[in-house]
């Protein structure tokens, strides 16, 4: 996962509703149910989902008329580790440089391990 896509998860799950909304899919939901459970407007959920789903947090199956969508628990545990693996290199600032790759060295010198 690179950081752009690290980012995208954490917005998609940055506004309570769609955290809210996140936690409700381990079992496939419609977007009506939804609604009807959050109390919000099904245009409202369909939005969220749609944020979720770019992020790569959910996936939607076509049965019938409706869609049902669950959480991609994988893609969640991924981001986990990887806000984990941030955290540890902020407590451990020797283990890499300071500039992670494509800046400039506290010693003046590009780093050529970044991209810029």
């Amino acid at each position: 996962m690179d950081n752009r896509e690290l980012a995208d998860q954490c917005r998609a799950l940055s506004d309570p509703n769609r955290v809210r909304i996140f936690t409700m899919l381990h079992m496939d939901l419609c977007v009506g149910a939804l609604a009807e459970a959050t109390g919000l407007s099904e245009s409202a959920v369909s939005q969220h989902l749609s944020r979720l789903r770019a992020a790569g947090l959910v996936v939607g199956e076509k049965r019938s008329y409706w869609t049902h969508y669950r959480a991609r628990t994988h893609a969640l545990r991924e981001l986990g580790r990887q806000l984990a693996e941030l955290a540890d290199g902020l407590e451990d600032p020797g283990s890499r440089c300071c500039c992670s790759g494509g800046g400039t060295c506290p010693g003046g010198e590009h780093c050529p391990t970044i991209e810029e």
